[in-house]
């Protein structure tokens, strides 16, 4: 315990001389603009490293702080200031980066529009996301919340994949701006809807049991929420690609005012259905809200790439679908 003790004092001498002296712009702030200009540059073995141990080492930093040694808020607020301090000294050797570096005004300027687009979108699609918890919330009660809220972790849950397969389409398409790159993330999401249609498929067929099993009985409302869902899932995994793609070339305007229109559209719906249909109306209204997001998004696609076919975005060719056949068939044979 002196040992523990004696390392919470080292690490918080280390923190306030880290912030205090070294650092005058917040770390984090500026890991993140590291980051990504490692995603950028398509280092993506690096990129997955650092943010894995990230995450771990915020979790075991969590445990230390607030159970081993039980510092509370403020310890983990100190440790989390010493992680961000050794994420920004493992960035700086990886990329090379001096840390007196001054800022660009005229870049800053440059990308400013971008930005503030990026933001907009963001901001705005996330209260799309989200805006149907806080109707449930204040309409139906806590309890409803609980319930929808475990519908809503499965849904987000499926949109792991699509979302870390767009994160890695950026840059990509971000390099080389292109009609061919074009075609390249059409491949892309034909290959992503295949991968979403079996995750779908698969959590539909099974959710009747495992959110009973797992959540116990109060819970199994959830599960006709999911099923309204997930068709409004499918439609954002897709959308998520098609939008990532827009983002890598020019970011249009077009972005932040289309999930400006679905947000009024998701609540507007929620208002509308909720007193009738409870939880699952605000499942429906989602639901109705994402599939609006692919619509809008695959037309502005298309009409910017009209060489690219529609249904290459959805369907397999022969040659995929006999590749993948091939596959299952010597899976088969060797198991």
């Amino acid at each position: 315990m002196t040992a523990l003790a004696g390392f919470a004092y080292e690490t918080r001498l280390l923190g306030e001389r880290s912030l205090r002296r070294t650092f005058r712009v917040p770390a984090n702030l500026i890991s993140t603009q590291l980051q990504a200009i490692v995603l950028g540059t398509r280092r993506v073995r690096e990129f997955g490293f650092m943010e894995g141990l990230d995450r771990v080492l915020y979790f075991a930093a969590t445990v230390a702080m607030l159970v081993w040694l039980g510092l509370g808020v403020p310890g983990l607020l100190l440790a989390v200031a010493v992680l961000a301090a050794i994420k920004l000294l493992a960035y700086h050797r990886l990329l090379h980066v001096p840390l007196g570096a001054a800022p660009a005004p005229g870049l800053l300027r440059r990308s400013g529009i971008v930005s503030a687009r990026a933001y907009a979108a963001s901001l705005l699609a996330f209260l799309v996301l989200r805006s149907d918890l806080m109707l449930v919330q204040g309409y139906l009660g806590s309890a409803s919340t609980g319930v929808y809220s475990i519908a809503v972790q499965f849904a987000d849950l499926l949109l792991v994949l699509p979302v870390a397969i767009g994160t890695l389409l950026f840059p990509r398409v971000a390099a080389t701006p292109s009609s061919e790159s074009a075609f390249f993330t059409a491949t892309v999401s034909r290959h992503a809807v295949l991968a979403v249609t079996a995750a779908c498929a698969a959590v539909g067929a099974t959710i009747a049991w495992v959110i009973p099993l797992v959540f116990g009985e109060a819970f199994a409302g959830s599960v006709v929420c999911l099923w309204i869902l997930l068709p409004g899932v499918w439609c954002m995994a897709v959308q998520g690609i098609l939008a990532n793609d827009l983002a890598g070339r020019d970011y249009p305007a077009f972005l932040p005012w289309m999930w400006l229109f679905l947000l009024v559209v998701n609540v507007g719906l929620n208002l509308l259905l909720l007193p009738t249909m409870g939880i699952a109306g605000a499942a429906l209204s989602s639901t109705i809200a994402y599939a609006l997001s692919l619509v809008l998004v695959a037309r502005y696609w298309l009409r910017r790439f009209p060489s690219v076919p529609a249904r290459s975005l959805f369907l397999l060719d022969r040659g995929e679908i006999a590749s993948f056949a091939s596959r299952i068939k010597a899976a088969l044979v060797t198991a």
